[in-house]
């Protein structure tokens, strides 16, 4: 099931151009980011706290969208607003084969 999610959600962003503003391309500069993942899907299990939030926010930073995985809806929409880029939350419990499928 959440594997299906983030495959459907996936395959939206294959089939879409990406789009940036001048003010998207001016914050960029401001903050003298690599881009070197721009372009690029990472995949975050546990994103909503510690090592995982920390992780994902570093991918956002660098340009990357970033998907994380967490277990609790409100921890997750906090994660969402603490992430500063193009993150997509998808709740799910990664010890739960049903909610992998």
């Amino acid at each position: 099931m959440l594997l299906d999610k983030l495959w459907q959600i996936l395959v939206g962003i294959n089939n879409k151009r990406i789009q940036t503003t001048s003010n998207e391309i001016h914050l960029f500069k401001e903050k003298k980011m690599s881009g070197k993942f721009s372009n690029k899907v990472v995949v975050i299990t546990g994103g909503t706290s510690g090592i995982g939030l920390a992780t994902a926010k570093h991918f956002a930073e660098e340009g990357a969208k970033v998907f994380i995985t967490g277990r609790r809806q409100t921890e997750l929409d906090q994660a969402v607003k603490t992430i500063a880029g193009d993150v997509v939350a998808v709740r799910g419990d990664m010890s739960k084969l049903d909610d992998i499928d």
